[in-house]
């Protein structure tokens, strides 16, 4: 009688724990695994970890890795800034160009945007990818990273022009992009002999943007005097 009421008190403890690890389980399907997806996609962008970020990027597969890391430098890093500030932008106060188009702010699940596929059970999980994230500069001004649709760039004539350091064609002086990515990108053409150089936020579907118009447009003229006392200590 006693090997049998030390079996029955093993067989009730074993039941009840499995039953313990069965409800949590459950809680932790149906109450947390979404939100640690999200909060996974907050945690590898904040960390620098890009290359981690850039595969929960929704529609990522119209954008090659290559633009995609040359937003990423342009945005995220100061020392790709600098040189831009340097080469274009040294009549400016640096700290004025800085907070202007710096975007490295640490963001929350609140900043997210998110597309999923799918609904987790105890089966399955759901997919979660990033639509947009919501980037601040230190203006606390208002940028999107993500990849945007049906977003264009028109000029007064018909010329060469330049986006990302990739010719852009001209169709009735329109430039445009089925999918290109949010945030920042920089601008180059020759118009009437003089070239110029600019910066210019997409944050939007459906963007239609006058080039000619952008505030951040410079003439490009040989720097040679180059400074280079500016403090670039990365905020990373």
């Amino acid at each position: 009688m006693e090997k049998k009421s030390v079996s029955i008190t093993a067989l009730v403890t074993i039941l009840l724990f499995g039953l313990v690890i069965f409800l949590l389980y459950v809680i932790f399907c149906y109450s947390f695994y979404d939100k640690s997806q999200e909060e996974n996609i907050i945690e590898n962008f904040n960390n620098g970890n890009y290359d981690s970020f850039y595969d929960t990027l929704f529609d990522k597969k119209y954008i090659s890795k290559e633009e995609y890391n040359y937003s990423i430098n342009l945005m995220f890093k100061k020392n790709e800034l600098n040189e831009i500030y340097n080469k274009y932008y040294s009549d400016l106060k640096y700290e004025e160009f800085i907070n202007k188009y710096y975007y490295r702010n640490r963001l929350t699940t609140d900043d997210l945007k998110v597309i999923t596929e799918g609904k987790t059970t105890l089966f399955k999980r759901r997919i979660t990818y990033c639509s947009s994230i919501k980037i601040r500069n230190n203006n606390d001004e208002f940028s999107s990273f993500g990849v945007k649709k049906d977003v264009s760039f028109s000029v007064d004539e018909d010329i060469k022009l330049v986006i990302d350091e990739r010719g852009c064609e001209l169709k009735d002086k329109v430039c445009h992009y089925d999918y290109i990515l949010g945030g920042l990108h920089t601008v180059k053409y020759e118009k009437d002999g003089i070239e110029y150089f600019g910066l210019v936020n997409v944050v939007k579907d459906n963007s239609n943007i006058t080039i000619d118009n952008l505030d951040s447009l410079v003439k490009i003229v040989d720097v040679t005097d180059v400074i280079d006392n500016i403090d670039v200590s990365l905020d990373e």
